[in-house]
């Protein structure tokens, strides 16, 4: 189990300590529903405890590769668990994750990649093609993580991975720190990264996941929006783990 103090907003609503990462994975665990499946992938079933096994390895193994608070670190990765354990891998030390449409041509990529000043890059395995087809510079980018779909990711990042501690602190970000950008469509001129902080997800999971949609822990999620997408990365992430519910994919 992390060692992760509890860290929540005070009864002002003046930012004192918070971390997404806490909020979604950990506090499920410290309310008695690490047992529970989180992720149902296929044939696998994953409970929160072991959710949060991987995101806090994700963490330290995004950590040991020199990922600092504020970096950022772009996702172009299908619905896999792996997109869970990076996404929040990242918010746990304090970097920012990009999640990234898997359906860009590479001029798009390298724009995403340069607009964002992504410091690494995390792609699952079957849409590395259109990465290595990218032409232009990409001079903030450091390191690639190549994601093999339901088999973690590719050496030296899997090493990494497999000797990182299942403990993480989380970093000591506020509530209105930055927790991850969602670029839009680009329908009216180009994407914008639009920037989102550390509480957003707790009040659209409360306002809308608990008051309209009635989310309750005994359900399961199926989305057709995809995660990268804003209402996909709702449907089947921070929406069922605000409540200790399930999502399937």
């Amino acid at each position: 189990m992390s060692t992760v103090t509890p860290i929540t907003p005070d009864a002002g609503g003046e930012s004192r300590l918070f971390n997404a990462a806490d909020y979604f994975i950990d506090r499920n665990i410290r309310q008695g529903r690490g047992h529970r499946t989180a992720i149902y992938f296929g044939d696998t079933r994953l409970s929160y405890n072991q959710v949060q096994k991987m995101v806090n390895k994700t963490a330290n193994a995004l950590r040991d590769l020199g990922v600092h608070i504020e970096d950022r670190v772009l996702l172009v990765l299908l619905d896999t668990p792996e997109f869970y354990a990076c996404f929040w891998g990242a918010m746990r030390i304090g970097a920012v994750p990009v999640p990234c449409s898997t359906l860009l041509t590479p001029e798009e990529y390298e724009y995403f990649l340069n607009d964002s000043r992504a410091r690494v890059l995390v792609v699952s395995k079957s849409l590395l093609p259109v990465i290595q087809s990218i032409r232009g510079d990409l001079p903030y980018l450091r390191d690639l993580i190549v994601v093999e779909e339901g088999q973690g990711a590719e050496i030296p990042f899997r090493q990494k991975y497999k000797r990182a501690p299942d403990t993480c602190k989380s970093a000591a970000t506020t509530r209105d720190d930055v927790s991850f950008w969602l670029y839009s469509s680009g329908s009216t001129g180009t994407p914008k990264g639009t920037i989102h902080s550390q509480y957003d997800m707790v009040v659209c999971a409360e306002n809308y996941a608990r008051q309209v949609l009635n989310v309750t822990e005994d359900d399961i999620t199926l989305s057709v929006a995809r995660l990268f997408f804003a209402y996909g990365l709702g449907n089947s992430n921070y929406f069922p783990l605000s409540v200790g519910a399930a999502a399937v994919h």
